[in-house]
């Protein structure tokens, strides 16, 4: 019964938004998701303003999206919602991140109405493990789409 728990969203996005307690994180992907499904109101941009929302792999009109694999969009997601580089998929041991990913996903995760963890989840999860293995506080979301 918290007003952060009430969010109005289609039922695309509802089936891919994140399943997390974190509710800045929830928000942070609500606009991540509007951003990146939202290309038509970019078309007439100007171009220094297309080029930064390319580099947050901001779709600018209308692309065919190929599908990805479960993983791979989980990494799209960490790279365009949470600013993961390829040296953060390797910067710390597999079994290490594995062991946390686990922890945060059965410890502050939650099944919604019986619908599977969602890529968005995953990717959460996976954010805050490296986190927590680096040793790092602060801010959950780096990227500012």
């Amino acid at each position: 019964m918290d007003v952060r728990n009430f969010a109005l969203l289609c039922p695309g996005h509802h089936a891919e938004a994140p399943d997390v307690a974190d509710a800045e994180s929830f928000w942070a992907w609500v606009d991540y998701a509007e951003l990146r499904d939202s290309p038509d109101k970019w078309v007439d941009a100007p171009e220094e303003v297309k080029k930064l929302l390319r580099s947050h792999n901001v779709r600018i009109g209308k692309e065919t999206r190929e599908p990805l694999s479960f993983f791979s969009d989980v990494k799209e997601e960490l790279k365009s919602l949470y600013g993961w580089t390829e040296g953060d998929f390797e910067s710390v041991a597999w079994s290490d991140l594995m062991d946390e990913f686990h922890r945060v996903l059965d410890g502050a995760t939650g099944r919604h109405f019986s619908i599977d963890k969602k890529v968005s989840t995953y990717a959460w999860a996976y954010d805050i493990a490296l986190r927590r293995v680096k040793g790092e506080v602060g801010r959950v979301i780096r990227a500012t789409p």
